[in-house]
C-alpha cells in the first residue's frame, strides 16, 4: 500500500536524503557536488513550507520515492528531484508523487509550476510530465545542465 507523507522529520530526512542520493547515482545524471552535499545536509532547507514541500512516497516502512518544491518567485515554484527507486515503479508513483506536488503547490498560492529534466536520459519522465500538461518553456538560468529542458505549467 502506497502512502506519501510530507517529510517532516529526522526519519523522513534520511529516507530523503537517501532517495536523493540514489537519484543522483543514476548513470549521466550530473549534479554539483558541493552544493548537492549541502543541499541534503540541510534538508528540508528551501523545500521547507511555507514556501516549499517535500514529499515522500513509501511502500510500507520502504520510502521508495520523493518530490519537492520550492520557490523560485511570488507566483512560481519548481518541482525538483522527483525519484522512484526500482522497487517503487511501475504502479503509477511517480505519477502520484507529481500530482500530489502540484496541489501542494496550488495550496501555498503558486500560479505556475516549473522543472528540468533531461529528455535523452528521462524519457518516461519527460513523458510524465507532457501527459501532466507541461510545455517547453525558456531556460531560466545558465546554471542549467547541458542538453536539459525547461517545462512549465499553469497549477489549477
Amino acid at each position: 500500500m502506497l502512502t506519501l507523507v510530507d517529510a517532516e522529520n529526522a526519519h523522513h530526512f534520511r529516507d530523503a536524503a537517501d532517495l536523493f542520493r540514489a537519484y543522483a547515482s543514476i548513470p549521466g545524471i550530473e549534479v554539483c557536488l558541493e552544493s548537492f552535499d549541502a543541499e541534503i545536509a540541510g534538508l528540508p532547507g528551501e523545500y521547507a513550507p511555507p514556501h516549499g514541500a517535500l514529499l515522500l512516497a513509501y511502500d510500507g516502512d520502504l520510502a521508495v520515492g520523493c518530490v519537492a518544491i520550492r520557490k523560485l518567485d511570488a507566483a512560481t515554484c519548481e518541482m525538483k528531484r522527483l525519484f522512484v527507486r526500482p522497487e517503487g515503479r511501475g504502479g503509477r508513483t511517480g505519477r502520484r508523487l507529481a500530482e500530489a506536488a502540484m496541489e501542494h503547490a496550488a495550496k501555498l498560492g503558486y500560479a505556475r509550476m516549473s522543472l528540468e529534466t533531461l529528455p535523452e536520459r528521462m524519457k518516461p519522465a519527460l513523458a510524465l510530465y507532457r501527459s501532466l500538461g507541461f510545455v517547453e518553456a525558456s531556460p531560466t538560468g545558465a546554471d542549467a545542465p547541458a542538453g536539459s529542458l525547461r517545462l512549465e505549467r499553469r497549477l489549477p
